[in-house]
């Protein structure tokens, strides 16, 4: 997910009084109304006090699995937990296993490993696991395709007038520049 979008979730979360602390790649200054950044590296020391976790990742090897038995076992055993980002950031059979353990408050998952989620599969079963149909990127909400045709003009203007281009994707690391 883009990193606007992760920062929007963020920003509405502190309004609502929430303590919101960051996870990123690299380390950089930390918003007014983000607690604190930790670094991929040192996001172990604040996972066992989060209520909610939400993953907003790209796919990329680092991310990979990035919330696997070890990580997931970090967190409340009454927290709530949400992906939005790319499937592959959890590990599904690690999370199944701790859902049917009794861990999490709730669950929200937009993305999976496997997509469409197989129809058998125990996640649909499960009390505490709210699944969405992984339609954010298909324009259902206005404001969506809205701001992505002004994110487009934007970038044309930029490119017409000889400025660096916004929202740009580095295609190594998966992220945006």
């Amino acid at each position: 997910m883009n990193q606007r979008y992760a920062s929007t979730f963020a920003k509405k979360m502190h309004a609502l009084g929430a303590n919101c602390y960051g996870v990123k790649r690299r380390m950089t200054n930390c918003p007014e109304y983000v607690q604190h950044i930790y670094s991929f590296n040192n996001m172990d020391e604040i996972i066992p006090q989060c209520d909610i976790v939400a993953l907003s990742l790209p796919s990329t090897p680092e991310t990979y699995h990035i919330f696997d038995k070890r990580r997931l076992s970090l967190m409340k055993k009454d927290a709530l937990l949400i992906n939005v980002g790319r499937g592959n950031a959890i590990d599904t059979d690690a999370l199944v296993e701790q859902l049917k353990n009794g861990w999490y408050t709730g669950v929200a998952l937009d993305v999976f490993e496997r997509e469409p989620l197989p129809e058998d599969h125990p996640l649909w079963s499960l009390d505490n696991v709210q699944i969405t149909p992984h339609v954010s990127g298909n324009y259902n909400m206005e404001y969506t395709l809205i701001t992505l045709v002004n994110m487009m003009i934007d970038n044309i203007n930029r490119f017409e007038n000889g400025q660096p281009l916004q929202n740009q994707v580095d295609r190594t690391s998966g992220y945006t520049k």
